[in-house]
């Protein structure tokens, strides 16, 4: 992370598919807190999931409560809940689910 010439930088598992519109909704939540963060070094966790029958981009829930429908029906969960819990263990899936804006979370 030390060479980063950017601003903002996002990690993503090269496995992991994006949902749409998720740049748009970065920059404009990053526009609407910038001078609100609680320091420089500010990490945003974006929440990940396993969907059943994801082989397409247009099978990507395009939102997030279409998202949340998915995990009612038992389509989608938390991504590596059995597996690998501790590396996703920051995002507090269920304050998320009914979050309407960002949040801060602690770091273990």
């Amino acid at each position: 992370m030390g060479n980063v010439r950017s601003p903002y930088t996002c990690l993503v598992d090269v496995d992991f598919a994006l949902s749409p519109g998720l740049h748009d909704y970065v920059v404009s939540t990053l526009a609407r807190l910038k001078g609100h963060l609680p320091s420089k070094k500010t990490v945003f966790v974006i929440p990940a999931f396993e969907i059943d029958g994801f082989d397409s981009a247009d099978k990507m829930p395009h939102t997030k409560d279409n998202l949340l429908n998915l995990v009612d029906r038992g389509h989608a969960r938390q991504i590596h809940v059995e597996k690998a819990s501790a590396a996703h263990g920051a995002t507090n899936y269920a304050k998320w689910a009914t979050a309407t804006k960002p949040y801060e979370i602690k770091y273990e």
